[in-house]
């Protein structure tokens, strides 16, 4: 979990510089600037939840989506969108080479990754 940092890295910096990375691929500012409508980032006077990135960088730990507890079955009719917060702390992270194989694949040429398992990366979506 982050902590609070006052003088770290705040929110709005990185919203900032993911639109200048994202410069010219509309697509995706379009799903940026929906992420930071829902997260109440809009108001550019708001820098939003600040963190150290030494000590999240030292922390950062990568999950299967299949290792994450969740409920097994299904929402029941009527139910929709539910929203729960998971405690990982007894969830195993990946580690070492099975992070980087996993990391290691977003950076594949694209023509890899559509052959082979008809998988589109997140910057593939401009290109349809």
């Amino acid at each position: 979990m982050l902590r609070p940092d006052p003088v770290g890295l705040c929110l709005l910096a990185l919203i900032d510089q993911t639109r200048r990375a994202l410069a010219g691929d509309l697509a995706s500012l379009a799903k940026l600037e929906t992420s930071v409508r829902r997260a109440d980032m809009g108001d550019p006077a708001t820098d939003g939840p600040c963190f150290n990135v030494a000590e999240a960088a030292s922390n950062l730990a990568w999950f299967q989506a299949r290792d994450l507890p969740r409920f097994t079955q299904p929402e029941p009719l009527g139910v929709s969108q539910t929203h729960y917060r998971v405690d990982l702390s007894g969830t195993p992270p990946m580690v070492g080479a099975e992070a980087q194989v996993w990391l290691d694949r977003w950076q594949e040429p694209q023509n890899v990754m559509h052959n082979q398992n008809s998988f589109k990366l997140p910057r593939d979506t401009e290109s349809e």
